[in-house]
C-alpha cells in the first residue's frame, strides 16, 4: 500500500513536469470554532518514585512496552539518549556520546521510527538503533549509511524504505520532500503554505522567516501526514496518495503573530507567541502540547494542555494538566499521559517524572 503511494508521486511529478508549471494541491479548508468549545478533561498526576539526577534536560520521551526512554539534551559522557524500566523507574543503559570519534556524534537528531528501533540522522548520514540489540548486546553500535543529499538541515525525517526518505528542513522553500537516495535526487518538492493574510505574501521568505514553522508528522502506515502550524491554529491533513489537504484551522487571535514584512526574504514575528510546543502520534491518534494561555511564554506556564486529534483532523478530547511540561509521551496501551516536568530546589532542580490517568477527571 505504501509503495502504491509513491508511485502516485512519481506520476503526479511526471504530470507536473509536463506542464513546466508550479504544481496546485487540491485543498479543502474546514473553519472549525474555538478551541475552548471542544470537551476538555481535567487530570491530575501521580508522581513517580524518579531517583536518577543524571537526566537533567530531557527534550523528548517514548514508553515502549516496559521502556521509558529520555532523548537528552545534555548527553555527551553518559549518551544522549537513556533507557529506563517503567516498572523499577532505573537507568538500564544509555547510548550515543557526543564527539567526532569512530562510534560518535556529532550532530545527532532522533527520530521515532518504529516501534523497535530509532532513527538517528546526522549532517549526511543516518543509522537505525534497534531497542533489542542495544539491551542485549554489550557490544553493539548500529550501522551508518551516507547520503549525498536532503538531510543537510533537516529537522524531520521519515525513512521510508531502503531507499526514499521523507525529509523537512526548516532552511528550505519547499515544507518537505521525498529523497530517492540510491538515485541521489528528489522525485518531489511539496509546497502549499496556507494563506494567513490575503494581503501578504509569505511563502515567498519561508526559510527566512520561519512565519510557517510547523511538526510534520507522518503515521506510521506513511499514508497519512499532519503538518501542524506553530505560529497559527492550522493543521493540515494531507493524504500521500494524491497530496490532497484537509486545511483544518481555528478562528486566528491577529493580535498575537504580526508579521512585518522587510524585503522579499526577511520578515519578522512581533509577539510571537507558539501554539503548539510537542507532540506524539500513534497509529489512531496525534497529540499536541498546546500553550494554553496565549500571550505568555511556554516557559511560564502552570498549566497547560495536550489535545488529541485522529488522522482526520478532528479534535477528539483536550487534556488539562496541572503542571509545567518539558515533554511528554502518551501509552494508549495504559491510556496515561507520561511527562516529565522541573521540580525546583532552591537554586537547583530536578527532573520529576509524573504519569496521569486519561479515564480519571475532577
Amino acid at each position: 500500500m505504501m509503495m502504491k503511494g509513491f508511485l502516485v508521486y512519481i506520476l503526479l511529478l511526471l504530470c507536473i513536469s509536463c506542464t513546466n508549471k508550479k504544481p496546485s494541491y487540491p485543498c479543502q479548508v474546514i473553519e472549525n470554532p474555538n478551541i475552548e468549545s471542544y470537551p476538555i478533561v481535567d487530570l491530575v498526576g501521580k508522581e513517580l518514585p524518579w531517583q536518577d539526577s543524571t537526566l537533567l534536560d530531557p527534550y523528548r520521551m517514548w514508553i515502549q512496552d516496559s521502556l521509558l526512554i529520555f532523548q537528552d539534551y545534555i548527553g555527551k559522557e553518559k549518551g544522549f539518549v537513556s533507557y529506563y524500566s517503567l516498572n523499577t523507574y532505573k537507568l538500564i543503559t544509555t547510548f550515543g556520546v557526543i564527539g567526532r570519534g569512530p562510534h560518535e556524534y556529532l550532530t545527532p537528531r532522533i527520530h521515532w521510527n518504529d516501534e523497535h528501533s530509532f532513527l538517528i540522522i546526522e549532517k549526511l548520514r543516518y543509522s537505525i538503533l534497534n531497542h533489542d540489540s542495544l539491551l542485549y548486546a554489550s557490544d553493539y553500535s548500529p550501522l551508518r549509511h551516507n547520503v549525498q543529499l536532503g538531510l543537510m538541515a533537516a529537522s524531520e525525517v521519515y525513512l521510508l524504505n531502503d531507499s526514499l526518505l521523507f525529509v523537512h528542513s526548516g532552511m528550505s522553500d519547499e515544507q518537505f520532500s521525498i529523497v530517492d537516495i540510491c538515485n541521489k535526487e528528489y522525485i518531489l518538492k511539496y509546497k502549499n503554505f496556507p494563506r494567513v493574510f490575503s494581503n501578504k505574501r509569505l511563502t515567498d521568505f519561508i526559510a527566512n522567516s520561519n512565519v510557517y514553522s510547523a511538526y510534520y508528522l507522518l503515521n506510521p502506515s506513511h499514508d497519512t501526514l499532519a503538518i501542524v502550524y506553530k505560529h497559527y491554529p492550522i493543521i493540515d491533513i494531507v493524504s500521500m496518495s494524491d497530496l490532497y489537504v484537509k486545511r483544518i484551522q481555528f478562528p486566528i487571535n491577529k493580535s498575537v503573530n504580526r508579521i512585518t514584512i522587510l524585503d522579499k526574504l526577511n520578515a519578522y514575528i512581533e509577539d510571537e507567541v507558539i501554539y503548539y510546543t510537542q507532540y506524539c502520534y500513534s497509529d489512531k491518534y496525534f497529540y499536541l502540547l498546546y500553550n494554553a494561555t496565549l500571550g505568555k511564554s511556554i516557559d511560564d506556564l502552570e498549566k497547560v494542555e495536550i489535545h488529541k486529534f485522529d488522522w482526520q483532523g478532528n479534535l477528539v478530547m483536550r487534556y488539562k494538566l496541572n503542571c509545567y511540561i518539558k515533554t511528554f509521551f502518551v501509552d494508549e496501551k495504559t491510556n496515561k499521559i507520561y511527562v516529565a516536568t522541573k521540580k525546583e530546589e532552591g537554586m537547583d532542580y530536578s527532573i520529576q517524572v509524573l504519569s496521569f490517568n486519561m479515564n480519571a477527571s475532577n
